[in-house]
């Protein structure tokens, strides 16, 4: 009998430690017994060997047991990307939403849910106005990185219908070109140092009519080189002047987007944004901080400054990658082992909060973190609650470490592009265990299927992971034959990876 728990088989910090030199055994010791008789740990969701169960009618396929059916959406009044925003407005309109760092001050500063939504609808007005229509079938590309304006244009894709292309920021001129005539992009919302290079190669997209530059005005050799090459160039600024002009307080035309279940944030929750917006799973972020009202703050460009951004920040929601995990622990590690004298007193810390794990607390005040574990925590803003993480397996040891150190929940989960992102996620207050990636999430069912070839069998609990539910995407844009090898005609998606339900 195979329970929830699923693992995928195949799919910076810097700092040092304070030194101690006078502390007392016999009062650290009443400290601990004190501030343990006193905390109760979290209630785990579900033991592991109830977090999922079999579906009745079905190949072995499981879905989790936090529901006896899958759930399309989490809350009744949001059916759609644009009404997930909405609920935000409701809960935090005058309250911070997006959030840029000055350059100069090194302060950040907000843009509220209200004026959020009042310039998205600008965005989106200008958009129709320059031409596009608002319609499932006009795609508006992105081309830029993580910053207010492109949450602008893709909000303000999603209130008129309109869907939004994203092109990763890091993409050169062959794989720009390529997305543009293959998505049939008409307009192209890019940021500044974008420009020159879409000027120069417009000639090779037969689609393209329409350039809106994020960042500063059009100068007057881009607009002269932009009408030679028959292209409107316009800024944002100017784009949303035209929205607002054009604007006739008509609602916009509702999406027909599918919102899948969050996690469990609040209007209190911030959000450091710094995962390529081009990625699904950051898309998913801002959409579960939208409907909760949360946060977001855009770090500052430069991933080698994303702990000067935390610090100025005070995210309580991070999402690193498990590389960046690694290194964490790798440095810390590293340092806490020049000094004898440092490797004992964290060893302790590190001892006494593994403890407490296995208690279900997790805290960030007992007297390891007062003493010890504050400078580290104070490395990514100290007050960091929750970290979900996927992309790439985690170790048991570098999970139940980052738990202990940080003080916040780690939960991994597993997914890809084409069911939104997740399939899987531990569960929040499962924090005793670790080296897998949870049971399915809400709105999915998962099976597994043979692969002969490689000897796994679904029999034992191994085989390809598929996939079924509303997360699960229609198909690939102008590829029908990829899309009938990936999406079979009972509406299951083969993912390609290998899994395995554990015992």
């Amino acid at each position: 009998m195979y329970n929830d728990r699923f693992r995928v088989l195949s799919d910076a910090a810097s700092g040092s430690l304070a030194v101690f030199t006078a502390i007392s055994g016999v009062a650290i010791f009443v400290l601990i017994r004190w501030y343990r008789n006193k905390t109760r740990g979290h209630e785990m969701d579900l033991p592991p060997e109830q977090q999922s169960v079999e579906v009745e009618g079905t190949d072995g396929a499981r879905r989790t047991t936090l529901s006896s059916e899958i759930i399309a959406r989490q809350y009744p009044d949001v059916t759609t990307v644009y009404e997930s925003f909405l609920r935000g407005v409701k809960l935090s309109g005058d309250s911070p939403c997006l959030g840029t760092r000055d350059p100069i001050s090194k302060k950040y500063t907000w843009l509220t849910y209200n004026q959020v939504h009042e310039r998205a609808t600008f965005v989106g007005a200008g958009l129709v106005a320059l031409g596009c229509e608002p319609s499932q079938q006009t795609f508006i590309g992105i081309y830029g990185p993580n910053r207010v304006e492109w949450a602008l244009t893709d909000l303000g894709c999603q209130m008129f219908s309109m869907i939004s292309v994203p092109v990763y920021d890091t993409h050169g001129a062959e794989e720009c070109i390529y997305i543009i005539n293959h998505a049939n992009l008409s307009t192209i919302v890019c940021n500044e140092d974008k420009v020159p290079l879409l000027l120069e190669k417009a000639q090779l997209c037969k689609e393209l009519k329409n350039l809106i530059k994020i960042g500063s005005s059009v100068t007057q050799e881009e607009d002269k080189k932009a009408k030679d090459m028959g292209l409107n160039l316009i800024s944002m600024t100017n784009l949303e002047d035209i929205g607002k002009e054009s604007y006739q307080e008509r609602k916009p035309a509702k999406p027909e987007d599918i919102l899948t279940a969050g996690f469990e944030l609040t209007t209190e929750d911030v959000h450091l944004s710094f995962l390529p917006l081009a990625h699904m799973y950051e898309r998913m972020n801002h959409l579960n901080l939208f409907v909760s009202g949360g946060r977001i703050g855009y770090y500052s460009g430069d991933v080698k400054q994303l702990l000067e951004d935390c610090k100025e920040l005070k995210p309580t929601i991070f999402t690193p990658v498990p590389r960046l995990l690694n290194r964490i622990y790798d440095k810390i590690m590293s340092e806490v082992s020049k000094s004898k004298l440092k490797k004992w007193i964290f060893q302790m810390a590190l001892k006494s909060k593994e403890n407490d794990l296995k208690r279900q607390i997790i805290s960030k005040n007992t007297i390891w973190d007062h003493l010890v574990l504050r400078k580290i925590q104070s490395l990514l803003g100290g007050h960091v609650r929750y970290m979900p993480c996927g992309s790439a397996p985690l170790s048991a040891q570098v999970t139940t470490f980052i738990r202990c150190i940080m003080g916040c929940h780690l939960t991994e989960g597993y997914g890809q592009t084409e069911c939104t992102a997740a399939a899987t996620f531990q569960l929040f207050n499962d924090v005793t265990t670790a080296g897998h990636v949870g049971p399915p999430v809400p709105c999915n069912i998962i099976k597994l299927v043979d692969v002969e070839e490689k000897e796994y069998y679904a029999k034992n609990g191994q085989g390809e992971i598929c996939l079924k539910g509303p997360n699960v995407f229609k198909g690939y844009l102008h590829d029908p034959k990829k899309t009938a090898e990936t999406i079979d005609e009972d509406d299951w998606l083969h993912t390609g990876d290998i899994g395995e339900w554990l015992p």
